[in-house]
């Protein structure tokens, strides 16, 4: 997390927008990167042995900002609700 604040900092300290722009892109791209390793880590996936992966995926979950047991819960609880009426956000046609 240190790195994205740095990373918006520099960015920030940039004048030319070009320069703003690639450090954008790599603000995205670590993003997405510990966003991606850390919902394989969700669901188990990240390493085979739990212990292993419960440790990357909170190394992960530190990295993103928040605490992987919480993350975790709260995303699978995603997944069980997921389509479901109670997240559905389109409006239901009357009959």
């Amino acid at each position: 997390m240190a790195s994205w604040v740095v990373l918006l900092w520099w960015a920030d300290q940039q004048a030319h927008w070009a320069a703003k722009a690639g450090i954008g892109i790599l603000f995205a791209f670590l993003g997405l990167t510990v966003y991606a390793l850390l919902h394989e880590a969700w669901h188990r996936h990240l390493h085979s042995c739990q212990v292993v992966n419960d440790f990357f995926g909170t190394m992960l979950a530190a990295a993103y900002g928040g605490p992987f047991t919480f993350l975790r819960h709260t995303h699978q609880g995603h997944h069980q609700r997921n389509r479901s009426v109670e997240e559905s956000t389109e409006e239901s046609p009357e009959d």
